[in-house]
């Protein structure tokens, strides 16, 4: 923990002052600094974080980590570990928000899921710069000197490109940017693979959370509840019971109907499908649908159920039952492999 920086810290007079006062008030200051903060359904790795503890004493202070050290005021546990403190103020004071996919997914970008990883080899990444990806999007978070995090989006195939030969936008242009691809046409397909490239956008945390669901609405909180083991995705029927007016017709599709669709339509899509034709294990999509992990799509989308009606509307007709699938008048040239 008290490994050197590449780049020494300078802890801010506001980052000392809420030090001293949570410190002085519940006597007690744990971070939780080397691995995610754990939730519902968490696996092991994320039952057993790395705490570090900060605790008033008669004679001081002392920091409990893999070692006990003493100090005899709170500035001086700022002064000798100063990336613990200023790590402590961003997560508790500059995010917070415990237990929601924003907090999950800011932490997620630094690593901070990595095991044994220290905050000195975190900050030295950070210094220097870490990305990762999301769809088409490169995410990346650096720190400053005081421990503050400034993100930048921009486009995956642009992650190499100089910053000055991208052109820098506004937070507001953002939802524009995504609706169109680079020829100006509308993309009815948030996930496919048409984002336009050419830009970058610099954003702090609760930016760069709202401009990913800018582009990929609600991926965050899909991703979250699924890393949590909460998703719970709904079958094409429960979809299709749902349905009222036209679309009523979706509860007279065949499997054969939708796993052609599935097999036209979200062949185009990144997404990673988990939702089934029904709720038995033998309808579970296969794994070949499998794109981005962290861009899940839990059922249906409204294109998909378009497609889906468009099918069962042109195929009506006598000798077309869409109840059921019935392999004997079915060809293995008409099948698809989309559902297993």
């Amino acid at each position: 923990m008290t490994d050197a920086l590449v780049e020494p810290l300078e802890a801010p007079d506001g980052v000392r002052a809420a030090f001293r006062t949570t410190l002085e008030d519940a006597g007690v200051v744990e971070h939780r600094y080397g691995q995610a903060d754990p939730g519902p359904g968490s696996d092991a790795a994320h039952d057993e974080p790395a705490v570090v503890s900060v605790v008033a004493t008669d004679s001081g202070v002392r920091v409990d980590d893999d070692d006990t050290h003493r100090y005899a005021t709170p500035d001086a546990v700022v002064d000798h570990h100063a990336p613990l403190v200023t790590d402590w103020f961003y997560w508790e004071r500059t995010v917070g928000g415990h237990g929601t996919p924003e907090r999950a997914f800011l932490r997620w970008l630094e690593g901070v899921d990595v095991a044994d990883q220290t905050i000195a080899k975190r900050y030295d990444d950070l210094w220097k710069g870490l990305c990762r990806t999301w769809g088409q999007l490169t995410v990346c978070v650096e720190r400053d000197r005081t421990g503050n995090r400034r993100y930048e989006l921009r486009h995956v195939e642009d992650a190499a490109v100089e910053p000055d030969a991208l052109r820098q936008i506004d937070p507001f242009d953002l939802p524009e940017l995504a609706r169109t691809d680079e020829d100006g046409d509308y993309r009815p397909l948030r996930g496919s693979e048409t984002l336009q490239r050419g830009w970058r956008l610099r954003l702090d945390a609760g930016g760069v959370v709202r401009a990913v669901d800018d582009v990929y609405p609600a991926s965050i909180a899909t991703w979250y509840r699924d890393r949590t083991d909460r998703l719970e995705p709904v079958s094409f029927r429960e979809t299709a019971a749902r349905q009222t007016g036209h679309l009523r017709s979706l509860a007279d599709a065949s499997r054969t109907d939708v796993a052609a669709v599935v097999r036209d339509r979200c062949s185009d899509c990144l997404k990673r499908r988990v939702w089934e034709f029904e709720g038995s294990d033998s309808d579970r999509v296969s794994a070949e649908s499998t794109r981005d992990d962290r861009l899940v799509c839990p059922e249906a989308c409204a294109l998909v159920r378009s497609d889906v009606r468009c099918r069962v509307v042109d195929d009506d007709g006598p000798d077309h039952d869409h109840g059921h699938d019935d392999e004997s008048e079915t060809s293995d040239s008409d099948r698809s492999d989309a559902f297993s």
